[in-house]
């Protein structure tokens, strides 16, 4: 790694150039039990047309995009394809009520929602029409588990898509994207070290939602600082779960990251023992509550 990128596009593409067809990504498609892999090259290449697809719809430098999703292979995408468009990332976490969701977008004034599935299309319909953002949804289709009376459990993206011209697949992104072609491009000037890579949202303190402002440089000084603190290598697995609305998430990614960590992406707290017994990480990041939980299973 070792000099400065001059924001994060360069070093995601730097990163994907160095490790090539390294494993970066581990990951379950759907509920199969089977992992799939995704290497750097194919990562930073799905992220560069979905990057593309953005600027397509103008969306670009400066421009704020609210990514509402938990822990996945689309979602780490899309946070690369956000800094490959110059724009910035806003993770929410997609258990967000409505009014705190609203307050968000009101806050941020997105220019373009990412949501992880048709069931947030639903949920948050009123604040998307009001508020009138460009959209897309990750997955077409996802279970949901208490569907109202009549309704089957599963929720499809042509159920509940108001305008296909507003709102649009992960995949048609991408395809918009792949047309500009990407190929051998730069990356230097989309965004400077001091600008702005990500707003991270936290209640804090005091309790109330704050909207904390993170520069590339931030993010950068903890991807270099923690590459060299942290007793890891390519030759480790990290069992990845946190979500990237939650700081300590988007560090134990991005330090991954900088020395080509392979990173397996669990289904969070409730399949954790599974994960690690799947997995097989050599090490993972979280809260302590996670651990104390973690051994009460353990232990009962």
């Amino acid at each position: 790694m070792y000099g400065t990128p001059n924001n994060l596009a360069s070093f995601y593409l730097n990163r994907a150039r160095d490790f090539g067809n390294r494993t970066g990504l581990l990951y379950r498609k759907g509920g199969e039990r089977h992992w799939q892999s995704l290497s750097y090259a194919a990562w930073c290449r799905e992220a560069q047309r979905i990057g593309a697809g953005l600027n397509a719809l103008d969306v670009g430098k400066s421009q704020n995009v609210v990514m509402v999703a938990s822990t996945s292979k689309d979602a780490l995408v899309f946070s690369w394809a956000v800094s490959f468009a110059g724009a910035v990332l806003v993770p929410v976490h997609p258990g967000t009520p409505e009014a705190e969701f609203s307050a968000i977008l009101e806050t941020v004034n997105a220019s373009y929602v990412c949501l992880e599935d048709p069931a947030l299309l639903e949920q948050y319909r009123e604040q998307l029409e009001s508020l009138f953002p460009r959209v897309a949804v990750m997955s077409e289709e996802c279970v949901v588990t208490d569907p109202p009376p009549g309704r089957r459990p599963l929720l499809r993206y042509d159920d509940v898509v108001p305008e296909k011209g507003r709102v649009s697949t992960l995949e048609q992104l991408a395809s918009l994207g792949k047309a500009t072609g990407v190929d051998d491009k730069s990356y230097d000037d989309v965004a400077s070290l001091d600008s702005a890579a990500m707003i991270i949202h936290t209640a804090g303190t005091l309790g109330g939602q704050r909207g904390v402002v993170l520069t590339h440089r931030n993010l950068l000084f903890q991807a270099r600082t923690l590459s060299f603190l942290l007793p890891v290598s390519s030759e480790d697995k990290q069992l990845v779960f946190l979500p990237l609305s939650h700081i300590l998430g988007v560090i134990s990614v991005l330090s991954a990251v900088a020395v080509g960590v392979q990173m397996a992406l669990g289904g969070g707290v409730r399949s954790l023992l599974e994960d690690l017994q799947d997995v097989r990480p050599t090490y993972m990041v979280a809260v302590p509550r996670v651990f104390e939980k973690t051994i009460e299973k353990i232990d009962s």
